[in-house]
């Protein structure tokens, strides 16, 4: 959607990525695992995650949540026909439009 807005309504288009997003968002769940290898100790300890991990389920919606909480804190409110678009109104004739995409972001103004 955000790049045809940028062709058909002749707005600036800006793409941004957060890395390792899914390894900053925080868990709600008690989730553990066995200890990484290379660095098993063979004590049969686990270790209980903090943060998002590649390959776990919940670090999408993780991310996801993190994500809309700090937007809606920038003035941003979310679309009600798609959950990955928000949009902020700067005055009457301009607004962005942020979109989202796994961990990347498109942006147009």
């Amino acid at each position: 959607m955000t790049p045809w807005l940028d062709v058909t309504q002749d707005m600036e288009l800006i793409q941004f990525d957060v890395k390792t997003a899914f390894l900053n968002s925080p868990i709600e769940e008690e989730i553990y695992m066995q200890q990484p290898v290379g660095y098993d100790d063979r004590s049969g300890r686990v270790c209980r995650l903090k943060k998002g991990l590649y390959g776990l389920k919940q670090a999408p919606r993780n991310w996801n949540g993190q994500f809309k909480k700090f937007i809606e804190l920038q003035g941003f409110s979310q679309s009600e026909s798609d959950p990955c678009v928000f949009i902020k109104d700067v005055n009457t004739e301009n607004c962005i439009i942020v979109t989202l995409y796994v961990n990347t972001r498109w942006s147009c103004c």
